[in-house]
């Protein structure tokens, strides 16, 4: 019998694709990250407004704007979740005093 002969065992190396795939969203990574620090200004304090629509205005704007009810009690069924939730709401709207009357 001859003797075969001797086999270098194959390396597996990792595929050029995949490396360059990886090395592109590595880059991608660093960019954003580079980009949001640079131009985020970061969290900012909210302060909410001094009026509300159903309680009234609180400076003078109140006297040019006028509320108009559109819907009041509504009932809305909300039942895709498989258990049945009924939602109440009303519905008001601002508009100038010297269209109320046609609104209404």
């Amino acid at each position: 019998m001859a003797e075969e002969p001797a086999t270098k065992p194959v390396k597996k190396r990792f595929p050029k694709t995949l490396t360059i795939v990886l090395a592109v969203a590595a880059a991608e990574a660093i960019v954003f990250f580079a980009v949001f620090k640079v131009c985020g200004a970061g969290p900012e304090a909210v302060h909410g407004g001094d009026s509300h629509a159903i309680e009234g205005q609180a400076d003078d704007a109140s006297a040019k704007t006028a509320e108009v009810s559109l819907l009041k009690g509504h009932k809305v069924p909300n039942d895709k979740s498989g258990r049945t939730w009924v939602y109440e709401f009303d519905l008001s709207i601002l508009v100038p005093v010297d269209q109320k009357t046609r609104l209404e």
